[in-house]
Protein backbone atom coordinates (compact mmCIF):
# COMPACT_ATOMS: atom_id res chain seq x y z
CA UNK A 1 0.00 0.00 0.00
CA UNK A 2 1.31 3.43 -0.94
CA UNK A 3 2.02 5.65 2.04
CA UNK A 4 0.41 8.89 -0.24
CA UNK A 5 -3.11 6.84 -0.53
CA UNK A 6 -3.13 6.62 3.50
CA UNK A 7 -2.88 10.12 3.42
CA UNK A 8 -4.70 11.29 0.67
CA UNK A 9 -7.97 9.21 2.02
CA UNK A 10 -7.08 9.64 5.83
CA UNK A 11 -10.49 11.78 5.86
CA UNK A 12 -12.34 8.83 4.41
CA UNK A 13 -11.32 6.51 7.25
CA UNK A 14 -12.28 8.88 9.80
CA UNK A 15 -15.73 8.75 8.35
CA UNK A 16 -15.60 5.39 8.57
CA UNK A 17 -14.13 4.53 11.87
CA UNK A 18 -16.85 6.63 13.10
CA UNK A 19 -19.20 4.49 11.46
CA UNK A 20 -17.64 1.78 12.95
CA UNK A 21 -17.66 2.65 16.39
CA UNK A 22 -21.12 3.51 16.60
CA UNK A 23 -21.92 -0.17 15.15
CA UNK A 24 -20.09 -1.22 18.37
CA UNK A 25 -21.65 0.51 20.59
CA UNK A 26 -25.13 -0.49 19.14
CA UNK A 27 -23.98 -4.20 18.68
CA UNK A 28 -27.13 -5.28 20.60
CA UNK A 29 -29.91 -3.66 18.68
CA UNK A 30 -28.14 -5.71 15.51
CA UNK A 31 -28.13 -9.19 14.41
CA UNK A 32 -25.32 -11.45 16.11
CA UNK A 33 -23.87 -11.82 12.02
CA UNK A 34 -20.72 -10.48 10.05
CA UNK A 35 -20.72 -6.77 8.95
CA UNK A 36 -18.44 -5.81 6.19
CA UNK A 37 -16.89 -2.41 5.17
CA UNK A 38 -16.25 -0.85 1.94
CA UNK A 39 -14.47 2.29 1.08
CA UNK A 40 -14.64 3.82 -3.16
CA UNK A 41 -12.31 2.06 -5.26
CA UNK A 42 -10.55 4.41 -7.83
CA UNK A 43 -8.99 2.89 -11.11
CA UNK A 44 -5.04 3.61 -12.07
CA UNK A 45 -6.38 4.76 -14.82
CA UNK A 46 -9.63 6.96 -13.89
CA UNK A 47 -9.18 10.35 -15.26
CA UNK A 48 -12.63 11.82 -14.69
CA UNK A 49 -14.98 10.30 -16.97
CA UNK A 50 -17.28 8.09 -14.75
CA UNK A 51 -17.89 7.30 -11.04
CA UNK A 52 -20.67 4.68 -10.42
CA UNK A 53 -22.82 4.32 -7.45
CA UNK A 54 -24.22 1.54 -5.55
CA UNK A 55 -26.48 1.11 -2.75
CA UNK A 56 -24.29 -1.13 -0.54
CA UNK A 57 -21.07 -4.00 -1.36
CA UNK A 58 -22.81 -7.23 -1.72
CA UNK A 59 -20.08 -9.01 0.13
CA UNK A 60 -16.10 -7.85 0.18
CA UNK A 61 -13.92 -7.96 3.19
CA UNK A 62 -13.28 -10.24 6.52
CA UNK A 63 -16.46 -9.35 8.31
CA UNK A 64 -16.68 -8.47 11.64
CA UNK A 65 -19.27 -9.07 14.48
CA UNK A 66 -21.08 -5.77 15.74
CA UNK A 67 -19.82 -6.47 19.33
CA UNK A 68 -16.35 -6.48 18.01
CA UNK A 69 -16.27 -3.21 16.94
CA UNK A 70 -16.63 -2.20 20.74
CA UNK A 71 -12.48 -2.89 20.52
CA UNK A 72 -10.08 -0.03 19.62
CA UNK A 73 -8.18 -2.53 18.11
CA UNK A 74 -10.56 -4.63 16.07
CA UNK A 75 -11.40 -1.26 14.83
CA UNK A 76 -8.27 -0.43 13.87
CA UNK A 77 -7.58 -3.67 11.58
CA UNK A 78 -11.20 -3.26 10.00
CA UNK A 79 -9.90 0.30 8.60
CA UNK A 80 -6.94 -1.64 7.56
CA UNK A 81 -8.32 -4.12 6.15
CA UNK A 82 -10.64 -2.39 3.81
CA UNK A 83 -8.12 0.33 2.94
CA UNK A 84 -6.06 -2.65 1.59
CA UNK A 85 -9.14 -3.87 0.01
CA UNK A 86 -9.61 -1.14 -2.82
CA UNK A 87 -5.56 -0.53 -2.84
CA UNK A 88 -3.76 -3.33 -2.67
CA UNK A 89 -3.21 -6.83 -4.53
CA UNK A 90 -3.05 -5.93 -8.47
CA UNK A 91 -1.62 -3.29 -10.92
CA UNK A 92 -5.16 -1.58 -10.27
CA UNK A 93 -7.67 -2.51 -7.82
CA UNK A 94 -10.78 -2.46 -10.58
CA UNK A 95 -9.56 -4.93 -12.51
CA UNK A 96 -11.10 -7.49 -10.46
CA UNK A 97 -13.98 -6.76 -12.26
CA UNK A 98 -12.92 -8.19 -15.47
CA UNK A 99 -10.66 -10.84 -14.09
CA UNK A 100 -13.96 -11.99 -12.76
CA UNK A 101 -15.50 -11.78 -15.96
CA UNK A 102 -16.89 -15.03 -16.90
CA UNK A 103 -14.58 -16.66 -14.39
CA UNK A 104 -17.48 -19.66 -13.30
CA UNK A 105 -14.79 -21.01 -11.11
CA UNK A 106 -14.50 -17.92 -8.93
CA UNK A 107 -17.14 -16.99 -5.82
CA UNK A 108 -18.25 -13.94 -8.13
CA UNK A 109 -18.61 -14.19 -11.60
CA UNK A 110 -19.51 -10.35 -12.57
CA UNK A 111 -20.01 -11.32 -15.93
CA UNK A 112 -23.94 -12.75 -14.33
CA UNK A 113 -23.92 -8.90 -12.38
CA UNK A 114 -26.82 -6.99 -14.04
CA UNK A 115 -24.72 -3.82 -12.04
CA UNK A 116 -21.63 -4.68 -14.11
CA UNK A 117 -23.18 -5.68 -17.24
CA UNK A 118 -24.63 -2.11 -17.75
CA UNK A 119 -21.62 -0.95 -16.54
CA UNK A 120 -19.58 -2.34 -18.88
CA UNK A 121 -21.89 -0.86 -21.52
CA UNK A 122 -22.54 2.82 -20.52
CA UNK A 123 -18.83 2.53 -20.68
CA UNK A 124 -18.74 1.05 -24.21
CA UNK A 125 -21.54 3.40 -25.44
CA UNK A 126 -19.79 6.74 -24.08
CA UNK A 127 -16.10 5.41 -25.56
CA UNK A 128 -14.65 5.71 -22.01
CA UNK A 129 -12.78 2.71 -22.73
CA UNK A 130 -12.23 -0.67 -24.66
CA UNK A 131 -14.45 -2.88 -23.12
CA UNK A 132 -12.77 -6.07 -24.83
CA UNK A 133 -9.68 -5.19 -22.78
CA UNK A 134 -9.01 -6.52 -19.28
CA UNK A 135 -8.51 -2.41 -18.14
CA UNK A 136 -11.64 -1.57 -19.26
CA UNK A 137 -12.90 -1.11 -15.04
CA UNK A 138 -9.80 0.77 -14.42
CA UNK A 139 -11.45 3.66 -15.66
CA UNK A 140 -13.99 3.73 -13.19
CA UNK A 141 -14.53 4.79 -9.80
CA UNK A 142 -16.69 2.79 -7.76
CA UNK A 143 -18.44 3.49 -4.69
CA UNK A 144 -21.26 2.89 -2.52
CA UNK A 145 -24.15 4.75 -0.73
CA UNK A 146 -23.45 2.50 2.50
CA UNK A 147 -20.55 1.44 3.62
CA UNK A 148 -21.16 -1.30 6.14
CA UNK A 149 -23.20 -4.45 4.79
CA UNK A 150 -23.94 -7.42 5.95
CA UNK A 151 -20.70 -9.35 5.14
CA UNK A 152 -22.81 -12.44 3.94
CA UNK A 153 -24.29 -10.38 1.15
CA UNK A 154 -27.52 -8.23 1.01
CA UNK A 155 -28.62 -4.54 1.49
CA UNK A 156 -27.78 -2.90 4.97
CA UNK A 157 -31.10 -3.08 7.57
CA UNK A 158 -32.92 -0.09 8.21
CA UNK A 159 -31.52 0.13 11.37
CA UNK A 160 -27.48 -0.31 9.96
CA UNK A 161 -28.78 2.10 7.53
CA UNK A 162 -29.63 4.73 10.18
CA UNK A 163 -26.95 4.65 12.09
CA UNK A 164 -24.29 5.02 9.20
CA UNK A 165 -26.66 7.46 7.08
CA UNK A 166 -24.70 10.73 8.44
CA UNK A 167 -21.22 9.96 8.11
CA UNK A 168 -22.06 7.79 4.61
CA UNK A 169 -23.44 10.82 3.30
CA UNK A 170 -20.79 12.73 4.35
CA UNK A 171 -18.29 10.50 2.49
CA UNK A 172 -20.27 10.54 -0.73
CA UNK A 173 -19.25 14.28 -0.61
CA UNK A 174 -16.01 13.69 0.10
CA UNK A 175 -15.36 11.67 -2.69
CA UNK A 176 -17.10 13.62 -5.17
CA UNK A 177 -14.80 16.24 -4.30
CA UNK A 178 -11.74 14.27 -4.27
CA UNK A 179 -12.20 12.89 -7.55
CA UNK A 180 -14.05 15.26 -9.34
CA UNK A 181 -15.97 12.63 -11.49
CA UNK A 182 -17.45 14.19 -14.90
CA UNK A 183 -19.88 11.95 -14.70
CA UNK A 184 -21.84 10.33 -11.80
CA UNK A 185 -24.25 7.37 -12.19
CA UNK A 186 -26.24 6.45 -9.33
CA UNK A 187 -27.73 2.49 -10.20
CA UNK A 188 -29.83 2.68 -6.58
CA UNK A 189 -32.76 4.30 -7.72
CA UNK A 190 -34.10 7.73 -6.67
CA UNK A 191 -35.79 6.73 -3.20
CA UNK A 192 -31.99 5.28 -2.18
CA UNK A 193 -30.30 8.08 -3.59
CA UNK A 194 -32.41 11.38 -3.51
CA UNK A 195 -31.40 11.81 0.75
CA UNK A 196 -27.89 11.67 -0.15
CA UNK A 197 -28.17 14.09 -2.68
CA UNK A 198 -30.06 16.56 -0.61
CA UNK A 199 -27.34 18.76 0.86
CA UNK A 200 -24.70 18.84 -1.89
CA UNK A 201 -24.53 21.39 -4.50
CA UNK A 202 -26.45 19.42 -6.61
CA UNK A 203 -29.59 20.55 -8.76
CA UNK A 204 -31.21 16.50 -9.71
CA UNK A 205 -34.64 16.48 -11.06
CA UNK A 206 -37.12 13.96 -11.42
CA UNK A 207 -37.50 12.61 -15.12
CA UNK A 208 -40.61 11.03 -15.93
CA UNK A 209 -40.20 10.45 -19.64
CA UNK A 210 -37.78 7.64 -19.60
CA UNK A 211 -38.58 3.58 -17.56
CA UNK A 212 -35.43 3.54 -15.44
CA UNK A 213 -33.56 6.84 -15.26
CA UNK A 214 -35.51 8.34 -12.71
CA UNK A 215 -33.48 11.66 -12.23
CA UNK A 216 -31.23 14.08 -14.55
CA UNK A 217 -29.11 16.89 -13.43
CA UNK A 218 -25.84 18.48 -12.73
CA UNK A 219 -23.52 18.60 -9.24
CA UNK A 220 -21.72 22.01 -9.24
CA UNK A 221 -17.87 21.31 -8.80
CA UNK A 222 -14.68 23.27 -7.53
CA UNK A 223 -13.32 25.24 -10.82
CA UNK A 224 -16.71 26.15 -11.94
CA UNK A 225 -16.91 23.27 -13.46
CA UNK A 226 -20.02 20.40 -12.80
CA UNK A 227 -20.88 16.57 -12.95
CA UNK A 228 -23.26 15.41 -14.64
CA UNK A 229 -25.80 12.95 -12.57
CA UNK A 230 -28.09 10.26 -13.54
CA UNK A 231 -30.02 8.32 -11.38
CA UNK A 232 -31.24 5.06 -12.38
CA UNK A 233 -33.33 2.09 -11.22
CA UNK A 234 -31.37 -1.01 -10.07
CA UNK A 235 -30.96 -2.73 -13.12
CA UNK A 236 -31.43 -6.18 -11.61
CA UNK A 237 -34.41 -7.42 -13.69
CA UNK A 238 -34.72 -5.16 -15.69
CA UNK A 239 -34.26 -4.59 -19.73
CA UNK A 240 -30.57 -3.75 -19.99
CA UNK A 241 -30.27 -2.85 -23.73
CA UNK A 242 -33.38 0.03 -22.96
CA UNK A 243 -31.93 0.72 -19.37
CA UNK A 244 -28.36 1.59 -21.19
CA UNK A 245 -29.24 3.36 -24.26
CA UNK A 246 -31.51 5.57 -21.48
CA UNK A 247 -28.61 6.31 -19.27
CA UNK A 248 -26.15 7.65 -22.14
CA UNK A 249 -29.10 9.54 -23.67
CA UNK A 250 -29.66 11.08 -20.14
CA UNK A 251 -26.01 11.78 -19.83
CA UNK A 252 -26.06 14.20 -23.19
CA UNK A 253 -29.35 16.08 -21.98
CA UNK A 254 -28.20 19.66 -20.82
Amino acid sequence: MRNSECFVRTKELESLKAIAHSIGQNYDALPDAPITAFMAMVGNQYHGELMVVGRAVNRWTTGWLPQELKNENNITECMKGVLQSVTDGQACPMQWVSECWGNYDHDYNTKKSAFWRVIRQVIDDLRIADIESLEWPSHLIWSNLYKFAPADGGNPSSFLSSIQFDECKTLIGKEINMFSPKRILFLTGMNWAEPFIEGLAMNVTTFANHQYVEGIGKLNLSCQTYARVVVAAHPQGKNEKIWVEEVVSAFGID
